[in-house]
């Protein structure tokens, strides 16, 4: 299927389909079993619809047993990015990415201590203890980055005792062994996770070895502790997690080790909690290290208060690294990477509007960023002459709904929105020399505020929601080569933006639908971005159930991508189809579930995941090829 790009010229050709979208959606249904639509929220299924005014970008998801983190995302525009083997991905959505979208977990910031991402937490949550995922790509939210945010809500524990937990293992071309433990009882649980995978083969049989030049393929592992309390007004929890050999072919290094402990209380509403992560990546399993030796070393702290209508946290962030090339180590850096950089920040959010319904959403805030390490001030100053060791901004979102019955059947919602917030950490403050002719890695800390306008309209009927937007982005953060009295430079530069997308999803009692499209170009010359997902498909059949037994399939399908950046390097990508099948066998509190992944065994590497930044590999990584799946769950 061929790939569809569009110009800024042609944009206003869209016009047209939100009218016959609407006309079609608006029709008389024939041939499918229509339920009529509450008042005010229709339960499809575990996704709830709600037909509130913030609806328009919000999707909620009620987590079911032994379900994973792709399926909670299946049929939301969200897309998840792999970074690593294993449980390891990150955020898009709407044009937007990583950094862009906040991930919360009952409000509790959660920020990674790799300046890689390599330890996202958006995947390795255990959903075991999780009721509801909320996904939201608006400015509506409290704690709303650029493009949104992902809270996961933990389950209060209950005063019934029970044993409960999930056991997970796969063969083929991935090995895994996946188990949970959970012992809950008078309003208290404690829960443990373990986890360890081999790296896994593409469809034709590719080793790490063979394709991404590792010397020594590990297991990795990784476990995880964790307690929560209830109690009259609140709750507590505490938890622990150390992850061991991850890898990552999309960079030049894997993550050794990390380690991330949490704690947080609530009373009344209020959340006081504490995270703190300790990393360590280098370079060590790799061809590479007989050449160079290359090691990071960070740590990130976060802190925080936050309620329904305030928060105020404060981050520490410091990374030390060294690149050495074995043969000449005079030439080698040593980097103060993110020089003890604190972030302090806090917000306040407003209502207008029916209580149970508002039709005004605001927040508004402050941040503060600076580097406790004024050495590296020449580094950025190279650059950036006017380069000072701390900076301010003014986090801010406005989010206008409007809601129309059209008939019993069908609802307009339209949406306007006006947001900002501060660049990003590393891209303020980052600070790597390399050696040799290789470009160094700068953060620019003169980086305006990235402010981004929106329009959406969404018409939604019963099994039916299809959303338009269209987005202008001011100042948006973006990857550029630069040079500087004779050297070379990747650095950070506000640029303007256009963004566009649609996004169609269905669903029946025995069948789910979607179609996800987006676009962006930069306005300075009508190029494209970097990093835009192709059009994307999906169908998902379920079987009546017989019995004990349900039948599942899933179809994939991704157009290629030939709107690209090659002022990044960044290439073009073919399409690519999957398909998935799987049986559920389910009695009483007991869960099998069997499944094969990528059944066809199709040999594809996805546009998203072939990462670009300045420590990328440059190599094209495949995704795994078939995998045999069986999930088991249970309760006492």
């Amino acid at each position: 299927m061929k790939n569809i790009t569009f110009s800024s010229a042609r944009l206003s050709g869209l016009l047209i389909l939100p009218v016959l979208a609407f006309a079609l959606l608006c029709l008389p249904q024939t041939g499918l079993a229509e339920e009529k639509p509450e008042p005010k929220t229709t339960h499809i299924d575990t996704m709830v619809v709600s037909a509130t005014k913030e609806s328009i970008a919000e999707n909620k998801h009620i987590v079911k047993e032994g379900e994973l983190i792709d399926q909670v995302m299946q049929d939301t525009p969200f897309t998840l990015i792999r970074r690593g083997n294993g449980k390891v991905s990150d955020l898009y959505s709407d044009g937007l990415k990583r950094n862009d979208i906040t991930v919360t977990i009952d409000g509790e910031r959660t920020c990674t201590a790799c300046p890689n991402r390599m330890d996202t937490r958006v995947s390795q949550v255990d959903l075991g203890d999780i009721e509801e995922v909320d996904m939201s790509r608006s400015s509506a939210g409290l704690q709303a980055g650029l493009g949104g945010q992902v809270n996961f809500k933990r389950r209060l524990p209950g005063e019934e005792k029970m044993i409960y937990g999930k056991v997970s293992g796969a063969f083929d071309h991935s090995e895994e062994f996946d188990g949970t433990l959970s012992v809950e009882g008078n309003g208290m649980r404690l829960s443990g996770m373990y986890t360890t995978y081999n790296p896994y083969t593409d469809a034709n049989d590719g080793t790490f070895s063979e394709k991404y030049g590792y010397a020594e393929e590990v297991s990795t592992t990784v476990y995880e502790v964790r307690g929560h309390a209830a109690f009259d007004g609140g709750d507590a929890t505490a938890s622990y997690n150390n992850a061991e050999d991850v890898l990552f072919p999309y960079l030049l290094m894997d993550e050794r080790t990390n380690d991330l402990y949490q704690a947080s209380v609530s009373y009344k509403g209020n959340r006081l909690y504490f995270n703190h992560t300790a990393h360590l990546m280098d370079n060590y399993l790799r061809n590479s290290a007989n050449m160079t030796d290359m090691v990071t070393d960070a740590t990130t702290t976060m802190m925080g208060v936050v309620s329904e209508n305030y928060e105020i946290y404060a981050r520490n962030w410091d990374a030390d690294n060294h690149i050495t090339p074995l043969a000449n180590p005079a030439m080698g850096t040593v980097n103060h990477m993110l020089p003890d950089v604190w972030r302090l920040g806090g917000r306040f959010k407003y209502e207008v509007g029916d209580t149970n319904n508002p039709w005004l959403f605001m927040h508004a805030g402050v941040v503060n960023t600076k580097i406790g390490d004024d050495d590296q001030l020449d580094l950025y100053r190279q650059l950036q002459p006017d380069a000072e060791s701390d900076s301010w901004s003014i986090p801010l979102g406005i989010t206008a709904t409007h809601m129309v019955d059209v008939n019993k059947k069908c609802v307009l919602t339209m949406a306007a929105e006006l947001s900002s917030d501060a660049p990003s950490i590393e891209q303020q403050y980052i600070a790597t020399k390399k050696p040799g002719t290789k470009p160094d890695w700068v953060g620019n800390p003169d980086l305006k505020d990235p402010v981004r306008a929106t329009g959406r309209v969404s018409l939604q009927r019963s099994i039916f929601q299809l959303e338009f937007f269209g987005t202008h982005v001011w100042n948006y953060p973006y990857l550029v080569k630069r040079s500087a009295n004779s050297a070379m430079f990747l650095t950070y530069e506000g640029i303007d933006a256009l963004l566009a997308g649609a996004n169609l999803h269905g669903k029946w009692k025995f069948m789910q639908a979607g179609v996800t499209w987006n676009w962006g170009e930069k306005t300075e010359d009508s190029s494209a971005m970097a990093e835009i997902q192709p059009l994307t498909a999906y169908l998902g059949l379920t079987s009546p159930q017989y019995g004990m037994f349900t039948g599942t399939a899933m179809y994939q399908h991704s157009t290629g991508q030939d709107r690209i950046d090659a002022s990044l390097d960044e290439e073009t990508t073919g399409a690519w189809n999957r398909v998935d099948v799987g049986v559920e066998m389910e009695k009483d509190d007991f869960l099998l579930k069997l499944s094969v992944d990528n059944a066809t065994n199709s040999y594809y590497t996805q546009h998203l995941s072939y990462l670009r930044n300045p420590f990328a590999s440059g190599i094209r990584v495949y995704e795994p090829g078939r995998v045999y799946r069986v999930t088991g769950t249970f309760k006492f």
